[in-house]
This record gives C-alpha cells, sequence and structure tokens, in this order.
C-alpha cells in the first residue's frame, strides 16, 4: 500500500519487518530490495538483494534489483550488464523477464548497441500479456522510452497510449500522456 502511494520509505520499513519476522524468504529481502530502490537507499538495495540471492541464488527479480542498486553505486556497464544477463538465464515471471530484458536493453543504448537492444526487447510484447495490469502499463511505458530512443518513434506512442489506457491515474500516465502525443 505504501508503494502504491509512492511512500517508498515506509514500504521499505513494512518489508524490512517482514524480513526481521521471516528472515529465510528470499522473495521478502527481494521485495524490501525494491523498495529500498524506490526510496534511493541504494547500498541497503543492494545488500538485500545480495541476501535474496544468498537464500535463493535462482531468483530472477532479486538479480534485476542488485544490476540496478550496482548500477546507482557506480558499478561498470558491463558489470551491469553481466547481473541482468545472469537473471534473465534463470526462470522467471512473465513480469520480472520483460522488466529485465528492458533494462538490459536501455544498457545496451547507453553504450551504442542498438540492434542488439532491439533483439533483446522482441520477446517483450508477448511476455506483456501474461503481466498483471499495473506492471503491464509501467513496462508498456518503459517499452515506449525504449523505443523512442532506438527511433522508431511509431512505436513507442503505441506503448504510451497502452501504459495511458491501462493505469489513467498511475505512476506513469501524465507522461505517457504527453509522450503519445508528441
Amino acid at each position: 500500500v505504501h508503494l502504491t502511494r509512492g511512500e517508498a520509505l515506509l514500504g521499505a520499513r513494512a518489508f524490512q519487518r517482514a524480513v526481521d519476522c521471516y528472515p529465510l524468504q528470499a522473495e521478502l529481502h527481494t521485495a524490501l530490495s525494491a523498495a529500498l530502490l524506490d526510496a534511493g537507499l541504494s547500498q541497503e538495495a543492494r545488500d538485500a538483494a545480495q541476501q535474496a540471492l544468498t537464500i535463493d541464488p535462482r531468483s530472477a527479480a532479486a538479480h534485476l534489483h542488485l544490476a540496478n542498486a550496482e548500477e546507482q553505486l557506480g558499478a561498470t556497464p558491463a558489470a551491469v550488464e553481466g547481473l541482468l544477463r545472469e537473471g534473465l538465464a534463470l526462470p522467471a515471471p512473465a513480469a520480472d523477464e520483460a522488466t529485465l530484458r528492458c533494462n538490459l536493453a536501455s544498457q545496451l543504448l547507453a553504450q551504442g548497441r542498438g540492434g542488439e537492444a532491439l533483439l533483446v526487447l522482441a520477446p517483450v510484447e508477448r511476455l506483456l500479456e501474461r503481466c498483471p495490469t499495473p506492471q503491464r502499463a509501467g513496462l508498456h511505458f518503459y517499452l515506449g522510452e525504449l523505443l523512442r530512443l532506438s527511433g522508431d518513434v511509431e512505436a513507442a506512442r503505441g506503448h504510451f497510449r497502452a501504459s495511458e489506457a491501462l493505469d489513467p491515474h498511475g505512476r506513469h500516465a501524465a507522461a505517457a500522456w504527453r509522450a503519445a502525443r508528441s
């Protein structure tokens, strides 16, 4: 509830209490890592993601959060890319795989590897069909941003419109509305 209201620090505190009660649940450490990232606490997010991976090394989501924390802490693009690729090599729910792919594509675009980024993004549209609505809306927005950066403005607009339609009052709604019309 706190995270959906944009109260990342309160959400992180709630997840920390859950981790304190159930310290061997990798999913709780992973969720704590995500909340800490939202709160801007990169070092703590890295520690939580590493703890999740200690408990369950096959957690694709923990690899994602660890890669994001490492990037924020100044890790090399190659190190971040490696963590994302490790996460993609694991079985994951559709939303986690789509997010890993978008993050990896973002890394590749930043390195001038646009062709490779588009190959990484190719399965994302198929994955979106299996994602919960709020996550799908966010992924449509992210995919729109990546396609815009890669030069496919028309495809990007379609994803911005889809994001806005799926979650008209959500986190990305205003930005998606503007981007779909520009």
